[in-house]
């Protein structure tokens, strides 16, 4: 650890204006002056965003300027008029944070606040908490469902546990949508771009049936785009069945249903009931797999072809451990953004198979809330959420190059396992129609892919809140939260026949189909061939590391305001927590059910070649010339209960108008769990906790012109969850989660805007953030992996203390340049260009390979008419085409690198027409 030199950098670091604040407020806020604001409508200067800035970051309103904490919100108006669709451009426009979406377009996606990256990509619990009307989204792919409806979004950086509880370990970000109006609004819009962009949308708030007590809010939409890549696979305009990533690459359709009812029967009783429906279908984002000697010995493809570049090691195939080869274990360097730029491919560009798809996701959210003023100084709040969400992903093939697949032995026709056709069961092994009688092995090339997690996930959540004024100088809140949350996943890989020019009826046969894909009867010499390579027989289409959890969730919290005099404020928040964790384990990585056994023929299948692995019955053993797999599970039900109590303490000192100084401390935690594991020491993780220690300031200088905020900050964060390698490898088993030592981050953070006269503004953001590894922490698919003890590249033993955090940018940067215009004839203009930096990102804890840095261009023009009535925006994304990787992650098994690449441009042109 380096807390010493980070000390010591404390005093040089405070010397600068600390805090932050939001770009929302920073360049909507410049953008108008008070002779700009004279004979403008309310709706023309709220599409401006002229209004004060109110964030609800500590559940309660205040303004942005007053809230001691580093907090971003974005508003509706804001969002539409610079072509947001999702969390991404959230994250681009805010410093500190980051969310990428990687090649499953969201499955997996990760959101990173202050360097805290997850460090396992498909845990199912986040270091970010996201939350739709403060009910809390667990599962990856929740935390990028859309921005319809959305009144704000808030980004509120650093702990949060305090107030909101499970899992807000580095942050949480708010969706927070709209509530019925008093007075009706209605409209109607549409975005119209390139490749095929349609967006629809229609909303009406207002009074239902006439009544002054009961209003309404109902909104509807659908969006579809064909992608911003285009797919250079030969059958890439193919009708597939099922979702598939047809035409360009990178599109998506889905659809969303907002409805809201607020009912207020006196001045000091309100019921509010929401309801807010998605579904996503979006298709593989763009990008490309690297492979490297692992690979090789499990017969995915040859030893003599090498997409990595070093580690050079000699390796024993899997199937025969007598005979050993040669290959490149790691990649080291930048990343490019093409993988023939270094891998021999037959076609340049993106080839992605079709048959894939990224993430297809529906969720239901449905919320309760009451608010009542018991008297003039005590008010209660409940607020009930309950959520239903499912999500797949097959994200595209798992081969280097889709037009050529993989090599997977097979049997022409051969017994046992030559079939006419082959029936999958989710219960157990395929059936095999029709076996005949043999011929001799060979291999043939097919695609896998695999859909990880498949996830199911019902919550429902309690809490009241009580809000007690005790005089001038004390208020305080106080309350209880539960909530259970049962959460169902499982890992399924699919063998295809290969989908090419050659082969063009195949990519008209989904992953996943009934009838196993993995037989094709246009083979060379049109005969049927059946896969032989038994562990993938057994696997294909059949749920593996099928586990169910549920948690329950029990806690208390308190926060008490204290005023020491004028301009001097306290706040103490705490929570304690009870969280109950149970699991059950239905199958292992092998798909194996507690208490089963299955024998393998070592003589077709590369994996295993002798004896029994798992927990097979004493005093026998594996019949002569096959392997044997028993069970993995050691336990199938386990329970565990975890106890947190989580503090923030805030000193804040208002010094002159407009001018706050603030310090803080916090503690996060992330919560421990179980893992589907075959190994009794990796069936279970402990807590990861951070404290972080904040010092900022707010500052509004020359009568508002100068807005100056900033923050600085250290976080140390013990019982880091991460990845590490399995005991026992299996084509579809997932890494474990493990506590793997401790981890810092010192960073500062500024954000600033500039009027320039009545029409011109400026917007800054900067964020450095120096995330590194613990002297303690040691990277165990080193060695299982990236076989540092054979090379120079790693340390032997994986140590990789003082190393970048895998995932993150030490710099981010964001510019925006506005302007705003009041037509004499009542029309009023906008515009806006801005550029967001982010630079390189490691992609595994050994800081091997990297994407680069990135600096990416948007802009976008608004009009609104006099009437109020009509109002037109054009926008670009990424409008200069930077063309580079933009996230990657590492699947140790197979020595692969998964490369996502940045979305290619973008443009859209929106029309929006309001009827009152």
């Amino acid at each position: 650890m380096r807390i010493k030199h980070y000390v010591r950098s404390l005093p040089l670091l405070v010397l600068l204006p600390v805090a932050v604040s939001s770009p929302a407020f920073a360049q909507d806020e410049a953008t108008a002056t008070e002779s700009q604001k004279k004979g403008l409508t309310a709706k023309q200067l709220h599409s401006l965003g002229v209004e004060e800035v109110i964030v609800s970051a500590r559940k309660k309103d205040e303004t942005i300027q007053d809230i001691p904490l580093a907090v971003t919100p974005f508003f509706e108006g804001q969002m539409e008029r610079r072509g947001f669709t999702g969390m991404e451009d959230i994250a681009a426009a805010t410093p500190g944070f980051t969310y990428e979406g990687f090649i499953t377009a969201g499955t997996n996606g990760n959101a990173v606040i202050r360097g805290l990256a997850q460090q396992f990509t498909t845990s199912r619990i986040q270091n970010v908490a996201m939350f739709i009307d403060g009910v809390y989204m667990q599962r990856q792919s929740m935390l990028n469902m859309g921005l319809l409806d959305m009144e704000r979004v808030e980004v509120v950086k650093g702990p949060q546990n305090a107030l909101y509880g499970r899992n807000a370990f580095a942050g949480a970000v708010n969706n927070i949508t709209k509530r019925p109006s008093a007075e009706p609004t209605a409209y109607i819009s549409n975005v119209i771009g390139a490749d095929n962009r349609l967006d629809l949308k229609g909303s009406y708030a207002g009074p239902f049936m006439g009544s002054d007590t009961l209003l309404i809010k109902a909104t509807a939409g659908l969006t579809r785009f064909d992608g911003h890549t285009k797919n250079n696979h030969p059958a890439a305009n193919i009708d597939t069945s099922g979702p598939s990533t047809r035409g360009n690459v990178g599109g998506y359709d889905d659809k969303t249903a907002a409805l809201a009812i607020t009912w207020d029967p006196t001045d000091t009783l309100s019921f509010h009931v929401g309801a807010y429906h998605t579904e996503i279908e979006r298709e593989n984002g763009s990008g490309y797999l690297l492979s490297g000697v692992n690979a090789a010995r499990f017969g995915l493809r040859s030893f003599e072809d090498n997409d990595l570049n070093c580690g050079l090691v000699v390796a024993p195939d899997i199937g025969n451990p007598t005979q050993a080869y040669e290959g490149f274990s790691a990649f080291c360097g930048e990343l490019p953004a093409q993988a023939s730029d270094v891998a021999e491919r037959d076609v340049d560009g993106m080839v992605i198979d079709p048959r894939g798809i990224g993430a297809v996701a529906e969720t239901d959210l449905l919320t309760f809330a009451l608010d009542w003023e018991i008297s003039d100084t005590l008010v209660m709040h409940y607020l009930m959420g309950y959520t239903d969400h499912n999500s797949i992903s097959t994200a595209g093939s798992g081969a280097e190059d889709p037009t050529v697949g993989q090599m997977i032995q097979v049997n022409t026709n051969a017994a046992p396992l030559g079939c006419e056709r082959v029936i999958v069961n989710q219960d157990g092994p395929p059936d095999c129609v029709n076996p005949t009688p043999g011929a001799d092995s060979s291999t043939v090339s097919v695609n896998t892919t695999s859909s990880r997690p498949v996830s199911f996930l019902e919550s429902f959540s309690h809490e009241f809140r009580f809000e007690w004024d005790l005089g001038e100088k004390i208020d305080m809140a106080f309350g209880a939260y539960y909530s259970k949350v049962k959460d169902e996943q499982w890992n399924t890989i699919f063998l295809s026949p290969l989908c090419n020019a050659e082969n063009i009826d195949n990519c008209k046969v989904a992953y996943g189909d009934d009838i196993s894909p993995i037989v094709s009867d246009r083979g060379p010499t049109d005969m049927t061939f059946v896969v032989a390579y038994d562990q993938g027989l057994r696997q294909h289409g059949t749920p593996n590391e099928h586990t169910r959890f549920e948690d329950d969730v029990f806690a208390f919290f308190v926060a008490l305001n204290y005023n020491l005099t004028d301009t001097v404020k306290t706040s103490l928040e705490m929570r304690y927590t009870e969280e109950t964790a149970t699991i059950e384990r239905i199958t292992d990585a092998f798909a194996i059910r507690d208490g089963d056994i299955i024998s393998y023929n070592i003589v077709t299948d590369r994996v295993f070649t002798f004896g029994d692995i798992g927990n097979c019955p004493e005093g026998t053993t594996a019949d002569p010339g096959t392997a044997r797999i028993c069970d993995g599970i050691i336990d199938a039900e386990d329970e565990r209960t975890f106890y947190y109590f989580t503090p923030r303490a805030i000193v804040e000192w208002s010094y002159a108008e407009g001018r706050m100084l603030y310090a803080s401390a916090a503690k996060g935690v992330k919560a421990g769990g179980f893992n589907n594991a075959s190994t009794a020491s990796e069936q279970t993780y402990d807590a990861a906790t951070n404290w972080t220690y904040e010092i900022g300031s707010k500052n509004v200088f020359f009568d508002g012109m100068l807005t100056l905020n900033s923050a600085v900050y250290l976080v140390e964060w013990d019982g880091l969850q991460g990845g590490q390698s399995p005991a026992h490898a299996s084509l579809s088993a997932s890494d474990i989660t493990a506590n793997i030592g401790e981890a810092s981050s010192l960073g500062i953070e500024v954000e600033s805007s500039l009027k320039l006269g009545n029409v011109f503004s400026i917007d800054m953001g900067f964020t450095y953030n120096d995330a590194s590894y613990g002297d303690d922490v040691k990277y165990s698919p080193a060695v299982a992996s990236f076989r540092c003890d054979q090379t120079d590249v790693c340390p032997d033993d994986g140590a990789v203390g003082g190393n970048q955090l895998a995932r993150t940018s030490k710099v981010q940067a964001n510019i925006g340049f506005n302007a705003h215009k009041a037509l004499d004839n009542g029309w009023l203009l906008s515009g806006r260009i801005d550029a967001n930096y982010q630079s390189k990102q490691f992609i595994t804890p050994l800081n091997l390979a990297w994407v680069p840095d990135r600096t990416v261009w948007n802009a976008s023009i608004n009009a609104l008419d006099s009437n109020d009535r009509w109002e037109f925006n054009i926008h670009a994304k990424n409008m200069f085409n930077e063309d580079a990787a933009a996230n990657a992650f590492h699947i140790g098994v197979f020595n692969q690198y998964l490369v996502g690449k940045l979305a290619g441009p973008t443009y859209g042109l929106s029309t929006k027409y309001n009827f009152f």
